[in-house]
């Protein structure tokens, strides 16, 4: 007989039942640790290289344009009613200071990093990360920026 942490005393195939549990949970801790991130990290090399400034890319920049400036309207709306605040700490600072503050932060932030990073994706051969970096600075915007109109 062994026992457990808690002191209970196991028998012998209840003990080899809670070693392969914990056995298991190990393996799989390893799995995704040593497996899973090279499939994050591999992108297939393109057969034929494309321009950065491609449709696919001003479509997904375009968007992230919109959802942006959506965000920045309905925002400055709300600030002016005086009927909300300014949840997120890093735009605080930025759209309490009016239109100037929202077009740094929107513009700068919000829509020039995504195109700074996408570039630098495009230049490292990360296609796929390229094209998903727009959408995912758009998302939360978009998401945000309509629920502004809805309260």
């Amino acid at each position: 007989m062994r026992c457990d942490t808690r002191g209970a005393r196991l028998s012998s195939k209840r003990w080899e039942s809670a070693r392969s549990t914990r056995a298991g949970r190990s393996g799989l801790f390893l799995l995704i640790v040593f497996l899973f991130p090279p499939f994050l990290c591999a992108q297939e090399t393109p057969l034929e290289t494309h321009r950065f400034w491609d449709r696919s890319n001003l479509v997904r920049l375009g968007i992230n344009t919109g959802a942006q400036t959506l965000d920045a309207v309905s925002t400055q709306r709300f600030l002016q009613r005086g009927t909300a605040r300014e949840l997120n700490p890093l735009a605080r600072p930025f759209v309490t200071r009016g239109w100037d503050g929202q077009a740094i932060y929107s513009y700068g932030l919000g829509v020039a990093l995504p195109v700074g990073l996408s570039y630098l994706c495009h230049r490292w051969g990360w296609h796929k990360l390229e094209r998903a970096t727009p959408v995912l600075f758009a998302v939360p915007s978009g998401i945000l920026g309509g629920l502004n109109y809805r309260f």
